[in-house]
């Protein structure tokens, strides 16, 4: 009876063992099933924090682009106050009108002499008109689908500044065009 109770113990084992592989088994791939999940949880909250941190970015760059543009470039004692704002759209009004126009030709000057009150605003615009360019096109690298309806909204604004910075000069020369491919209305 010993010899039949040993095999019954020692086929008992091997099923035991069994067992043991097939849920060791299980578990190893549920294990690595709930890692990948918790690292595709991770990328996603990395890529929604990074996406965050652009639009913060974006954001503050319009709001100092609106804030200069905003710049009274007029002469104190001057009759009506003018802004470069206004220098946007007469550089608009010019490129689709043709024509010329006094204001905006003395506006150029100034936007190009050297330490005159519109020079450094005008610096500064083309500054940040360039880094949302470079924000955008890191952006575009990094997600590779497109930009969002809100990015595209940023670079129309800006792509309404570049009949007035092209006009100015020392634009990079694809700028226009990079701007334009953001949104189909202006390819």
């Amino acid at each position: 009876m010993n010899p039949l109770f040993a095999l019954a113990a020692f086929l008992s084992a091997l099923w035991s063992i069994s067992v043991q592989q097939r849920e060791s088994r299980t578990a190893s791939k549920q294990l690595a099933e709930q890692t990948e999940i918790a690292r595709k949880e991770l990328e996603t909250f990395s890529s929604e924090r990074l996406g965050e941190e652009f639009l913060h970015v974006i954001r503050d760059i319009d709001q100092r682009l609106s804030t200069l543009l905003l710049e009274v470039i007029s002469p104190p004692n001057a009759p009506q106050v003018i802004t470069i704002s206004q220098m946007v759209a007469e550089a608009d009004r010019i490129e689709m009108q043709g024509g010329s126009s006094p204001a905006f030709t003395q506006f150029l000057h100034y936007a190009n002499s050297p330490g005159s009150v519109v020079e450094a605003p005008v610096r500064e615009i083309k500054y940040l008109v360039n880094k949302l360019r470079e924000f955008l096109e890191h952006y575009s690298k990094y997600k590779a689908k497109g930009f969002a309806p809100v990015l595209v909204y940023y670079a129309d604004k800006a792509y309404q500044l570049m009949n007035m910075l092209e006009a100015i000069g020392e634009m990079p020369p694809n700028t226009r065009e990079f701007f334009a491919t953001v949104s189909d209305p202006h390819g």
